[in-house]
């Protein structure tokens, strides 16, 4: 089924028309009946199911940095169907709400998928906490994971501690 419909001219006015057989749009979208749009497959074996993401091995390799440290996240994410496509994680410092988004790797030595943060003198100080990890696999689907000691995510986001994430600058 199509979800929804948008379209944008050249002075970026746009609209969005969604499916009224889907879900309700937003309070200014239009709807519309857009079942024309549907259509079936068959025979076919997708994966739809997404990545899984470890937060029982999550972990930073130091809690404590100052200006010329380094600090480095890691976490198991497996998905046995089509395989890892994306790891994302981001962070957000406590009180200036500053937001870091960054792309783990995989690390063939550990399995594990990381990012190292390099501290230098530029880097806010403060606590820093995982806002969210989120995970994509090779047929799009995906899973965001976020910090329950942080926010509330989506409706259908799962949410867990992270804290074993957590870092403080100094």
């Amino acid at each position: 089924q199509i979800n929804y419909i948008t379209a944008k001219d050249m002075n970026d006015n746009y609209v969005y028309l969604y499916n009224i057989n889907v879900g309700p749009g937003g309070i200014n979208d239009e709807t519309a009946d857009l079942s024309n749009g549907n259509f079936e497959v068959f025979g076919t074996n997708a994966d739809i199911t997404p990545p899984r993401i470890d937060f029982s091995t999550l972990s930073v390799d130091s809690t404590k940095v100052t200006d010329g440290d380094s600090v480095t996240v890691s976490v198991d994410v497996n998905d046995i169907e089509s395989g890892i496509n994306y790891i994302g994680i981001q962070y957000k410092e406590v009180l200036s709400g500053k937001l870091l988004s960054r792309h783990l790797d995989l690390n063939s030595n550990t399995g594990k998928y990381e990012y190292t943060f390099n501290i230098d003198q530029n880097f806010v100080t403060g606590l820093w906490q995982i806002n969210y990890i989120t995970a994509k696999d090779m047929n799009d689907n995906y899973v965001y994971l976020y910090n329950i000691n942080v926010g509330p995510g989506g409706i259908n986001d799962e949410t867990a501690d992270l804290s074993n994430g957590n870092f403080e600058v100094f």
